[in-house]
């Protein structure tokens, strides 16, 4: 398929809710490109031109002028929109229905002016910190002084600093959110969640709540990312502050009533963004031919940024040819594993790879 139908095949599948979470990052980056841009016009006239949707008899310079604010918009409000959350049915269709409903809601601000007044998000001022309420169903987006831009997803709030001074970037958060932080080596930033707290330099990840299990869980998409107790939170007597350093792919879950942290995969890795790679790897990037294997896990390796360990020096030896481009990380795993009698486990946030027993037959 070529690349303009296989964005448009994608487009088809995030608008009708049916997109995996592998095509929606796909989706994301080729938004990010900027190269489909005359499909993406394309898409918000056919959106302007239907019968239902007010303003179709805009004049075309107009009409020019708000297709490119949505576009422009939507690239950068792409990488917001969290698809680690989309894991369960009724979560998936949500964020869908809300991306669909971002874009027009774009529209109509842009449509009707005397709509900008309205805001999705209730704000109040508590302590010297602005405090962001998100009682809509849908997400809402912040842009904070710094940059930063925060996704504030239905009963969240966010509450932060109208200027941040001194040399920290400190927000507090209840609820779930996806962060993408400017850098700013000089002023950290923390998020602040109950018990635990996040400390980057710039990066993008989610914090999801599971408040039944009482578990937070924070997954990071790029940059790196320390997750630590809140000293600040926890019992006088307890000096101990416990923490995990993440990179992208890596998850944490912290169990408040443990004070426990638990670190693993994320259950679909996706490829690091291209300023993540420090090694380029050569195209076309998974296809092998009587390649040894230690290659084959070196380019994953360096394609997803996770550490993969080799159990037997005896699968070191071992060649591997075929073309696994079209697949996702752990399929790609199968069927390497497959051709070379072994099998692979992840174990913390690592993927070992160790050889098959052999069984002897009597």
């Amino acid at each position: 398929m070529h690349q303009p139908e296989k964005f448009l095949s994608l487009l088809d599948k995030y608008v009708a809710s049916s997109i995996t979470e592998g095509e929606h990052n796909e989706l994301l980056l080729l938004i990010a490109s900027g190269e489909y841009d005359y499909l993406l016009d394309e898409h918000f006239y056919s959106v302007f031109h239907q019968q239902d949707i007010p303003g179709n008899g805009l004049h075309p310079q107009r009409a020019q002028a708000i297709i490119d604010n949505i576009r422009h918009s939507e690239k950068r409000t792409s990488r917001l929109l969290p698809a680690v959350f989309r894991k369960e049915k009724v979560m998936r269709r949500r964020l869908a229905a809300a991306a669909v409903v971002a874009v027009l809601a774009l529209a109509a601000y842009w449509l009707y002016p005397g709509s900008k007044q309205a805001s999705p998000a209730v704000l109040a001022e508590k302590n010297g910190l602005v405090e962001t309420v998100n009682s809509t169903a849908a997400v809402k987006t912040l842009q904070l002084e710094d940059g930063s831009s925060v996704a504030l997803q239905p009963g969240a709030t966010l509450r932060y600093p109208a200027h941040f001074t001194g040399g920290k970037r400190d927000v507090y958060l209840d609820g779930e959110a996806f962060f993408d932080v400017t850098k700013n080596p000089e002023q950290p930033f923390s998020v602040y969640h109950h018990n635990l707290v996040t400390h980057v330099l710039g990066t993008s990840f989610y914090v999801k709540v599971n408040r039944q299990h009482k578990q937070v869980e924070v997954t990071v998409v790029t940059g790196t990312v320390q997750v630590c107790e809140n000293k600040a939170a926890l019992p006088e007597q307890d000096n101990k502050v416990n923490g995990v350093i993440l990179t992208p792919n890596q998850k944490v879950v912290y169990r408040e009533s443990e004070s426990l942290f638990t670190a693993t995969l994320v259950s679909d890795p996706v490829p690091l963004a291209p300023e993540s790679i420090q090694a380029p790897v050569a195209s076309p990037r998974f296809m092998f031919e009587d390649a040894p294997l230690p290659d084959v896990l070196e380019t994953l390796k360096r394609t997803y940024g996770i550490e993969i360990v080799v159990e037997s020096n005896k699968l070191n030896n071992c060649l591997f040819t075929g073309n696994i481009s079209k697949h996702p990380l752990y399929t790609k795993l199968d069927i390497v594993c497959a051709s070379v009698n072994a099998s692979y486990q992840v174990v913390g946030t690592k993927i070992l790879i160790k050889e098959k027993e052999t069984r002897i037959k009597n």
